[in-house]
């Protein structure tokens, strides 16, 4: 359950690089599901839109592909995490994309407590990179899913961006798989997106216990993380810091 801060609530996070499908599928969760979704890039984009006091340092650094400043991702996420919880304290927050590295992790258990599950999207680079420059053009299939304004076209949408993106989710938020142990659950996230969003459909709607638009046998199949998903993940994250010093 989460922290005291903002009264408990349960909430899962979805990790995985950039293009791997998060915002995808998290945004369909919260449909199918009724459940809460917030992506700290998303949030981000938004506090941009409505002319943030911080809005043109957010703007740079994601133009750049490079972080924003922690005080300021907290709270736009506290913010948003404080009205969810207002709104329905018995909904369960998605967070997509966080945290994204130890700190954001620390900061996390002492605010919101410990997540139930930690869903680790698994891409390969050259997948990543081409997804990312396809986003919000002609060739995305996902251009007119009825995203907010805030949402599209991202400065971030280059092939540069791209692989200093994935750079850092290598270097900081592989690692910190570990620390979730058997909270993580790894799916393979380069098929196809019905395919891959089936199994995270399974994954999240089997942990919440919520049975709207699941079949009882999809359900049946679901299984909780497993420490060979622990050690799988703390071995992707070893590979791809061996693939960084080479």
């Amino acid at each position: 359950m989460g922290g005291s801060l903002l009264g408990r609530f349960r909430f899962i996070c979805v990790l995985g690089g950039p293009g791997s499908g998060r915002g995808t599928h998290c945004r369909r969760l919260q449909r199918e599901l009724n459940v809460a979704h917030f992506s700290t890039g998303a949030l981000l984009r938004q506090a941009v839109e409505e002319r943030h006091p911080a809005a043109g340092n957010i703007e740079g650094a994601m133009a750049a592909g490079e972080p924003v400043a922690e005080p300021v991702v907290y709270s736009v996420l506290k913010a948003a995490c404080a009205r969810a919880v207002r709104e329905d304290p018995a909904r369960v927050v998605l967070f997509d994309g966080f945290p994204r590295d130890a700190e954001q992790t620390r900061w996390m258990q002492r605010t919101f407590g410990e997540p139930e599950l930690v869903v680790f999207l698994d891409c390969p680079h050259s997948v990543m990179v081409q997804r990312v420059t396809a986003r919000d053009t002609r060739s995305d299939p996902l251009r007119s899913d009825g995203r907010e304004a805030a949402e599209l076209f991202r400065p971030d949408n280059t092939e540069s961006a791209a692989h200093t993106l994935i750079h850092r989710f290598n270097v900081d938020t592989l690692p910190i798989m570990d620390v979730f142990g058997t909270k993580v659950k790894i799916l393979q996230s380069d098929a196809a997106i019905e395919q891959v969003y089936q199994d995270v459909l399974v994954c999240v709607g089997g942990r919440i216990k919520q049975t709207d638009g699941i079949t009882q046998e999809a359900l049946a199949e679901a299984r909780s993380p497993s420490k060979d998903d622990a050690a799988a993940a703390a071995e992707c994250a070893k590979a791809a810091l061996d693939e960084l010093i080479k």
